[in-house]
């Protein structure tokens, strides 16, 4: 008898026999440990059970180590073949109208002929109990009129066991290393980084939901912002290993995908084949082993961001064609101590326009947002005492949040920016003014703001416009900064005549914290600032919000809709962010140097110093740095602290590295506690509250100061700004 007949025979038997089989816990007949059992690994164990091999050629068929192979044991490895080997899995399932996840995916990108780009998301909501299909509703409303998915909003992968965070690229810069078990890949035709890995950073999350069900999940965010239009693959391959060491495996689902089209696959499964099959296809050129291993290969397709600034370019041209806004003095004190570099603090109100009908922008039947009112909103300007002497510069100050005006703009001008000769005015933002005033502490103020924007999400299906709304008004705030060149109010009491500010000079402004996420909307669009300082700022607002509270929002968002899984909740602030990108100042970075727009007939732009504080515990990093890299890219100016891997370095003193009026540059500070890296002296002599705080230490360090200083005087006395090395002499 042949031997070919002699397996077939063997095979026959055990179809026979495999109905009745039960399912094991190990993997039989997986002989090379590569994660599943190919048809050649059955007719080894076939071979060895007619005496053709020895047992040595395939181990792992010997289930229970007694050293010989039985047909229960061949049956268990064709169930492992048909069915997959058991063991931990990446969940992929699209004819399970219940997942959420992997999020994004093309599979849910269908041809739509109304959009300009040919096509749109429609994702349709889980079916699942009402709490869930209902806030997924909430959330599409707005998401599945977009032509893709955002450049910003993380992704999120569902694991079926924890993994071994050794065997995950956590990092940008290990999420750049070939090989690993992770990777975005740029399938962008044309793209002069297609095939590339991007980098991401991932966070690893192991949550409970209210009614104890338990999701390990991967959240995965984008280390620069994608490119619109732009086509990317995610990847995940064999290396990845669970805490208990197995290799991870694909799905039933996906593994089905991967294998060859049979009559009975349904359609979800022939779009995910199609799909997957695309991005494989590219990573095996570069990286054959993660793709001929891949246990999830998604792709996705990011939106056009043509639009996002139409609003403000509207509203920036309709402020200039108006007066200035009115403004009322109401108090003016003078400085009570004889040591302060301040000469008076002014206070008054302004007429802030209002561009909204309740709490969503108001717009013409051309879609353009057009004012519905002005507001009585207060300010607050420091003159500095050198105005007693000549007219002062001015400073736009923009505070943190929860902040206001009142409580800081005389801050900022006392510790540094008065003694530098600056004026500084300020206005408190909406969200502090309208939301959270009057709250006793941060707590109370954080919680009214998130109360109030997820209310008008649930009942308006629409998040609300408060961040476009403030962008809007400090385009007018500039345009009344800009009239003050008669303000007379030195020496208090008996004004000299002489004018206490000087709007012609260059005009600077200062964002810290929230102050700084703002700034990203505003300067594309404000060519009237000449340098801006930003510290401790990025914007993207789900990062942050997920930075900050992962926990919370498992926990409050578990107690309103107690039949979310965390995946799932993971997967709504995703497309929670999708809806904000509009808002999101972060994408507005891009109309800074990368593709500057053209206002009010030039495209010059504001000179930029950005700083972080390393592991700021309020404002990630990895949002600081996202922002340096879509800006310009900005150069990254020594010392480095801790690498960027997307940034480039510069040593040396910068200057007009952006055009020869422009400069731009990053530059971080280290508090104290970090591990391998010596502090900020400045950082360490400050009070272990607010040096050992990277949020706080970049604020208040006397080298950041510095830095500061030097960048904003040197706009006002040189062609274009110098960003200093402030560590040096």
């Amino acid at each position: 008898m042949s031997r070919g007949i002699r397996v077939a025979r063997w095979l026959v038997v055990v179809s026979a026999w495999l109905a009745a089989a039960p399912a094991y816990a190990l993997c039989p007949g997986d002989c090379d440990g590569g994660g599943e059992v190919t048809v050649e690994e059955i007719v080894t164990g076939v071979r060895i059970v007619l005496q053709e091999e020895a047992i040595a050629a395939c181990a792992a068929m010997d289930t229970n180590g007694d050293d010989q192979i039985m047909v229960d044991e061949i049956v268990r490895a064709v169930r492992a073949l048909l069915e997959g080997c058991p063991g931990p899995v990446v969940y992929y399932d699209r004819d399970d109208r219940r997942r959420t996840n992997p999020f994004p995916d093309d599979f849910w990108v269908i041809e739509d002929a109304s959009q300009r780009t040919g096509v749109r998301l429609d994702i349709a909501a889980p079916a699942a109990t009402a709490d869930v299909n209902g806030i997924f509703r909430i959330l599409l409303r707005e998401v599945n009129r977009l032509d893709g998915f955002s450049p910003i909003a993380h992704f999120v992968v569902e694991l079926s066991e924890a993994p071994d965070l050794r065997s995950l690229p956590l990092s940008p810069t290990e999420s750049l290393e070939r090989g690993r078990s992770l990777g975005l890949f740029d399938l962008t035709p044309g793209s002069p980084t297609f095939g590339q890995r991007i980098p991401f950073r991932v966070l690893v999350r192991d949550d409970v939901s209210v009614l104890g069900l338990r999701s390990h999940t991967l959240l995965i965010f984008p280390s620069i912002s994608l490119s619109p239009g732009g086509r990317y693959g995610l990847v995940v391959g064999a290396p990845l290993k669970s805490a208990t060491g197995e290799a991870f495996r694909p799905s039933p689902f996906f593994r089905r995908a991967l294998g060859p089209e049979r009559p009975d696959d349904s359609a979800a499964l022939r779009k995910v084949r199609r799909l997957s099959r695309e991005v494989l296809a590219t990573v095996a050129e570069r990286e054959p082993e993660l793709a001929t291993s891949a246990t999830l290969a998604v792709r996705i397709s990011v939106r056009t961001m043509d639009d996002i600034a139409s609003d403000l370019l509207a509203i920036k041209a309709q402020v200039e064609s108006a007066p200035p806004p009115r403004f009322e003095i109401t108090s003016v004190t003078p400085e009570s101590s004889p040591t302060s570099a301040v000469a008076a603090i002014v206070r008054g109100t302004w007429e802030a326009p209002d561009w909204r009908d309740g709490l969503y922008l108001a717009r013409d039947p051309s879609g353009r947002p057009q004012q519905t009112k002005t507001n009585r909103v207060g300010f607050v300007l420091a003159l500095p005492k050198t105005s007693l002497e000549q007219p002062a510069p001015i400073t736009m100050y923009q505070h943190g949040n929860p902040g206001s005006a009142e409580r800081e703009v005389p801050i900022e001008a006392r510790d540094y920016l008065a003694g530098s000769g600056f004026a500084v005015a300020g206005f408190t933002d909406n969200l502090n003014r309208e939301v959270s005033a009057g709250a006793q502490n941060q707590e109370e103020a954080i919680t009214r703001q998130v109360t109030a924007v997820f209310f008008a999400l649930v009942q308006n299906r629409r998040i609300p416009d408060y961040w476009v709304e403030l962008n809007a008004e400090q385009l007018a705030f500039i345009r009344l900064l800009k009239s003050l060149g008669s303000l007379d109010v030195l020496p208090v009491g008996a004004p000299d005549g002489v004018p206490d500010v000087d709007p012609s000079l260059p005009l600077t402004y200062v964002g810290i914290s929230q102050g700084a996420n703002y700034a990203p909307g505003l300067l594309p669009y404000a060519p009237e600032i000449s340098a801006a300082a930003l510290v401790v700022g990025g914007a993207r607002l789900t990062e942050t919000l997920i930075h900050q509270r992962p926990d919370d929002f498992v926990r409050v968002l578990g107690q309103v809709f107690p039949n979310m899984t965390a995946a799932d909740i993971w997967v709504a602030m995703s497309l929670f962010q999708h809806g904000f990108d509009r808002q999101d100042e972060h994408n507005h970075g891009r109309f800074l140097y990368r593709q500057p727009l053209e206002v009010l007939g030039t495209r010059k732009k504001p000179s930029i110093l950005l700083t972080e504080g390393l592991d700021d515990s309020l404002v990630p990093n990895h949002t600081t740095e996202a922002l340096a890299w879509l800006m310009g890219p900005i150069p990254h100016l020594a010392p480095v602290q801790r690498p960027v891997p997307f940034l480039e370095v510069t040593h040396d003193l910068v200057q007009a590295n952006i055009d020869a009026r422009t400069t731009a540059a990053f530059f971080q500070f280290v508090p104290t506690g970090i591990p391998g890296l010596p502090p900020t002296p400045g950082c360490a002599a400050l009070p272990p509250a607010i040096g050992g705080e990277g949020h706080y230490c970049a604020q208040d360090a006397p080298e950041a100061r510095r830095q500061r200083i030097e960048f904003l005087r040197s706009a006002l006395q040189e062609p274009a700004p110098r960003i200093i090395n402030p560590f040096q002499p």
